[in-house]
């Protein structure tokens, strides 16, 4: 098989596997499946298949897109200014260089002011990611932890490598986050017939069916959409290994 082709094997995968989700619907509607004295929902009606062109943009709504575009930028500029081989380097008990050493100093410095202004934003008399009851519950802190650990990201990555020398421009920086997610398109397409095969599940009743309650689908579709972007991860890293 191609190398090319391999890294799109989730999204084929996911694919067939939705097909297989219509013909078991089909079989549901053949045989009037019934759980606790009602009908199961079939795809192949008419009521289904306005149900499927309904919820077709509500389906693609209910993908995590913007959490896996926000993993996907922190994890590349990790990457691209070499953050991520300095903790490889660390953790082998390797030897850093006086220059990765003085960079790391300086992110670091970066990371506790960043830190520091986050704590003078809580326990100061302003509040300002406090919740209105003044606790974390409901508080910005709690609901924009990803758009913090974003810039916390940007803050100390950019800093290690203009001193380290790794960016030398803005354009560098761009640069490394878009290779970073070009790298996981494939695993960004297979999300399409994932979010298409949890809806059609749910709408079929299989998870109650299954005696799955909401809490096992929400670990499940987790699951389902984290694995493309692992077998992504094993490929990219493969690669690089053999280069």
């Amino acid at each position: 098989m191609n190398k090319r082709t391999a890294y799109y094997l989730p999204a084929l995968a996911y694919i067939v596997l939705l097909l297989l989700v219509w013909l078991l619907s089909w079989i549901i509607g053949v045989v009037n499946i019934v759980d606790d004295g009602n009908l199961m929902n079939s795809l192949m009606t008419s009521e289904g298949l306005r149900w499927a062109l309904r919820s077709s943009e509500q389906s693609l709504n209910n993908a995590p897109w913007g959490t896996a575009m926000f993993i996907l930028v922190i994890f590349g500029l990790l990457d691209c200014s070499g953050l991520l081989r300095l903790f490889g380097d660390i953790i082998s008990f390797r030897t850093i260089s006086v220059n990765r050493r003085r960079a790391a100093y300086m992110a670091l410095l970066a990371l506790l002011l960043y830190v520091c202004l986050l704590c003078l934003s809580v326990l100061s008399s302003w509040r300002l990611l406090m919740g209105v009851t003044d606790d974390f519950s409901s508080s910005p802190i709690m609901h924009g932890w990803m758009l913090l650990l974003f810039m916390a990201t940007l803050f100390v990555s950019v800093i290690y490598g203009y001193v380290y020398g790794n960016f030398r421009s803005t354009t560098d920086v761009i640069c490394g986050v878009g290779c970073s997610v070009a790298k996981f398109i494939p695993a960004l397409l297979a999300m399409l017939p994932a979010t298409a095969v949890l809806s059609c599940l749910q709408y079929m009743g299989l998870p109650a069916f299954w005696g799955l309650s909401d809490v096992h689908m929400e670990y499940a579709g987790i699951l389902f959409y984290l694995l493309p972007f692992l077998f992504v991860a094993f490929l990219n890293l493969r690669t690089d290994t053999i280069k």
